[in-house]
């Protein structure tokens, strides 16, 4: 198998027995396995910007086409297209129960259900473009941007455990608060809160 040389070029192992090659200018990228047969990927319109691992013999491809695409590493099909950023695609997270995290030119992070490519939540806070990802212990997803900062934010699951959490309406205007100036939930705050008071009810 030909490589053509590049100059950004990024490795990862969907498997023992694969080894995926991504580089610019050509959006396209090889599984080449270790028996030498090879599969070529192609669906994207742009240039390949990241790839991650995901469960069940699956990969997921980012590319500044602004998409998403879920590819079944055993025979190379595509099984989904999933878009919602209006910028590129920079980077990605395989997150906890079958959910997929991705970061934009467009300044957001978007949470995806790998399932169905339904999106969960769009979150903001970043002033410039999201270039990394990182799936953290303690269920956090930390995000690194053009804007000079690090954010460290509890997934939506747990975000809105805290919310829904709270002992009195004190506690969860704190809480509530907190949450409101980072913009760490998206647009899942107006479910947390709506959680809550149909907790107080009860």
């Amino acid at each position: 198998m030909k490589v053509q040389p590049t100059t950004e070029q990024d490795v990862a192992a969907p498997s023992r027995r694969s080894l995926v090659l991504q580089g610019q200018p050509n959006p396209v990228f090889c599984l080449a396995a270790l028996s030498r047969r090879s599969l070529v990927l192609q669906g994207h319109t742009a240039a390949v910007s990241c790839l991650v691992k995901l469960d069940g013999g699956r990969l997921a491809s980012g590319s500044t086409d602004k998409s998403i695409i879920i590819w079944s590493v055993a025979d190379g099909k595509q099984l989904a297209k999933l878009e919602g950023h209006t910028g590129s695609v920079w980077c990605l997270a395989a997150l906890d129960g079958g959910r997929l995290a991705s970061g934009s030119t467009d300044k957001s992070i978007i949470i995806w259900s790998v399932a169905d490519g339904k999106q969960l939540a769009k979150l903001e806070g970043h002033t410039g473009s999201v270039w990394c990802l990182a799936a953290l212990d303690g269920g956090r997803l930390a995000s690194g941007s053009g804007d000079r900062t690090i954010r460290v934010r509890p997934l939506l699951c747990e975000a809105i455990d805290i919310i829904v959490g709270c002992d009195s309406t004190f506690d969860f205007e704190e809480a509530a608060r907190g949450f409101r100036e980072t913009n760490e939930l998206g647009d899942l705050f107006a479910a947390a809160v709506q959680q809550f008071d149909e907790k107080l009810v009860v």
